[in-house]
C-alpha cells in the first residue's frame, strides 16, 4: 500500500477516535459571571465534546432562548441574573458528519450535558428583615446576654463574601447615663447591654432608647453594600429579687411535693436551677419558679438551708446574679427509727430447727439518747408468700429474726419478711429481709421400677450402641446439688461390657454398650435383664 492510499485511512481513524471520545456523553461544567455588559453574543466556551463536523444540532434546556452554540462555542444572548436563576442544565444533541459514510456507528445521534453555573456579584444590598425593629431590656440582665436580635438578609450567594454581613451600632439616643449603654454582635446581630449599661440602667431615669444600627456585606470592608435602619429598646422593671425567708417545721406530714416559695424573672424565656448545701432533690425549682420541698426536714441534722437561686438562658448561660432563699427548720423532736439500709438478705436450710436464728436487724433513732424516745420494738408485719404459715418471728427487743416452724421441709424456695422498727412514740419505719430456703439434701433418689428389662443386644452391635435408659427421681431442689443423681453398676458388668452415661440435665442415665463380649449370652443374640 503507497502512502497516498495510507493517508485517508490514518485521517479516518483518528477521526472516528476523536468522535468517541468527545462523545461519550461526558458532562460540560462551565462558570458564568452574572450581569455582563459587553457585547453580545457573548461566546462562552468551546465545547470540545462537539466534532468539527456534526449535522442536526439540537440545544434543549434553555427556556428563555439565551443560549446558542456557533462553530463549536456555546454563546449567550443577554445577561445572566444569579438570583433570578442560579444554574442552566442544556443538553446538546447532533449527528456526526462522517468522512467514511460505511461507518454507521458515526451516523447515529450523539448528546451530552453542558451545566452552566452563574457566578455571583455583589449586586443587591443587605435589608434588615423588619422595617420596626422593637426589643425590650429588664433591670438586672448581666452584660453581654442579648435580650433581641437584629436581622437582615441579602440576596446575593451566601457562600460568598457578598452576602457576608456584619452589623454595627452607630449611634444611641439619649447618650444617658452612659454614652455607650448597649452593645450589638457583629455577626449575629444579638443586642446586649455594656458593664456600664448593666450597672446603671434605670427606667426612671431613661425608659426608652433609639439605637442607629448599620448592616454591611463583604464582611463590612469598606467597598461593602450597606443599610442603616432604627431599633427602638423599651427598659422595663423586673420581679427578680430575693424572695421572703421562709420557716418549716421539721418531719411535715405531706403530701409531697410541698411549694414553699416563688421567684420570677420577668423578662425573656429563662430556665431555673438551685444551689446551695443541700441533700439532692431535696428542694427542687419548676419551669414556672416554684420552690418545692420534697421530702421532710430533720432539724438535728441541719436547721437552716441558705438556697441560691440561678437564672439562666436555655442555652445555659446565666443571665443575671443569683438572688437567695433562706429556709429555717423549726424542731420538733420527733425522728424517728431508721433501718442503716432498705433490704437484708440472708439463708436458711432447710432441716433447720425451731427457734435457729437467721439474722438481726437493728435500727437507730437520732432523738436524745438519755430518753425513751430511743427505745425501739420490732415487729414482724409481713411474709409473702403468707402460706403455709406464720415460719418466722422477731425478738420484740433485740431485732433477732429466727425460725418459728417445727420444720422449713416443703415451704417456698424464697420469703419477703417486713420488719417494723417502732420508737416509745409510735414513730416507726420498716424494712425488707429476703430469706432463701437453702436446700439439702433429705430425699433419696427413687426408681420408677424394681427390675427392667429383659433387652436384647444383636451380637454384631457396635461399640457405643445404647441398650436402654432410665431415671430415677430426686425430691430435692432440680438442677441442684442435692438432685444430681450418681448411678453405678452393682453386679452383672465383671467384664466391663456395659458403661453408664449419665445426662446431667435430665438425671437420666443410658446403660451402653463399651466392648464387645460372645459370652454375655450363649443365644444367637446377647440378653441382659
Amino acid at each position: 500500500m503507497g502512502d497516498s492510499e495510507a493517508t485517508p485511512m490514518l485521517l479516518a481513524g483518528l477521526l472516528l477516535s476523536t468522535l468517541l471520545h468527545h462523545c461519550s456523553g461526558a458532562n460540560v461544567k462551565i462558570g458564568v459571571p452574572e450581569n455582563y455588559d459587553g457585547i453580545f453574543p457573548w461566546y462562552l466556551a468551546k465545547l470540545h465534546n462537539l466534532p468539527s463536523n456534526y449535522t442536526d444540532l439540537v440545544l434543549t434546556g434553555d427556556d428563555e432562548g439565551i443560549f446558542g452554540v456557533d462553530a463549536q462555542f456555546l454563546y449567550a444572548i443577554k445577561p445572566l441574573d444569579r438570583e433570578k436563576q442560579p444554574s442552566y442544565s442544556l443538553q446538546v444533541s447532533f449527528k456526526p458528519s462522517s468522512v467514511i459514510q460505511n461507518i454507521r456507528s458515526l451516523t447515529h445521534r450523539q448528546s451530552f450535558t453542558v451545566e452552566v453555573c452563574v457566578i455571583d456579584k455583589n449586586d443587591n444590598v443587605p435589608t434588615f428583615i423588619e422595617e420596626s425593629m422593637r426589643g425590650s431590656v429588664q433591670l438586672g440582665l448581666l452584660k453581654g446576654i442579648p435580650f433581641m436580635q437584629v436581622e437582615a438578609h441579602d440576596r446575593d450567594d451566601r457562600n460568598t463574601a457578598h452576602a457576608e454581613l456584619r452589623f454595627s451600632l452607630m449611634e444611641q439616643t439619649p447618650r444617658i447615663p452612659s454614652s455607650q449603654m448597649f452593645f450589638i454582635d457583629s455577626t449575629t446581630g444579638e443586642v446586649s447591654l455594656t458593664e456600664e449599661g448593666a450597672s446603671t440602667l434605670d427606667p426612671e431615669m431613661c425608659g426608652r432608647y433609639k439605637l442607629s444600627v448599620m448592616v454591611k456585606d463583604m464582611a463590612g470592608r469598606t467597598n461593602a453594600f450597606f443599610t442603616t435602619g432604627i431599633v427602638t429598646v423599651e427598659v422595663t422593671g423586673n420581679t427578680w429579687a430575693s424572695p421572703d425567708p421562709v420557716r418549716l417545721q421539721e418531719n411535715l406530714p405531706g403530701p409531697y411535693p410541698i411549694p414553699i416559695s416563688q421567684v420570677k424573672w420577668s423578662g425573656s424565656q429563662a430556665q431555673y436551677s438551685l444551689d446551695g448545701e443541700f441533700p439532692e432533690m431535696l428542694f427542687t425549682i419548676s419551669r414556672e419558679g416554684v420552690i418545692y420541698l420534697n421530702a421532710p426536714l430533720d432539724r438535728e441534722t441541719q436547721d437552716q438551708f441558705h438556697i441560691s437561686i440561678v437564672v439562666e438562658r436555655p442555652d445555659g448561660r446565666q443571665i443575671a446574679k443569683p438572688v437567695e432563699l433562706r429556709v429555717m427548720v423549726g424542731d420538733a423532736n420527733d425522728n424517728r427509727p431508721t433501718f442503716p439500709q432498705a433490704q437484708y438478705h440472708t439463708v436458711v436450710k432447710e432441716l433447720a430447727a425451731r427457734g435457729t436464728e437467721i439474722l438481726t436487724v437493728q435500727a437507730a433513732d437520732n432523738d436524745d439518747p438519755k430518753t425513751d424516745n430511743v427505745r425501739i420494738f420490732y415487729r414482724l408485719v409481713g411474709q409473702i408468700p403468707e402460706s403455709p404459715r406464720a415460719l418466722f418471728r422477731v425478738d420484740r427487743d433485740s431485732g433477732v429474726i429466727s425460725v418459728q416452724a417445727d420444720s422449713m421441709e416443703g415451704t417456698a424456695p424464697q420469703y419477703t419478711l417486713t420488719i417494723t422498727a417502732e420508737d416509745a412514740k409510735g414513730l416507726n419505719s420498716s424494712c425488707t429481709v429476703v430469706v432463701t430456703v437453702q436446700d439439702e439434701n433429705n430425699n433419696p433418689p427413687v426408681f420408677s421400677q424394681h427390675e427392667y428389662g429383659p433387652f436384647h443386644v444383636p451380637e454384631d452391635a457396635l461399640v457405643g450402641t445404647t441398650v436402654t435408659a432410665v431415671l430415677a427421681r430426686d425430691g430435692d431442689v432440680r438442677a441442684g446439688d442435692s438432685w444430681q443423681v450418681d448411678y453405678r453398676l452393682e453386679s452383672g458388668n465383671e467384664d466391663e461390657v456395659f458403661t453408664l452415661v449419665t445426662d446431667r440435665q435430665t438425671n437420666e442415665v443410658s446403660l451402653v454398650l463399651s466392648k464387645v463380649n460372645s459370652t454375655v449370652c450363649p443365644s444367637d443374640s446377647q440378653c441382659i435383664h
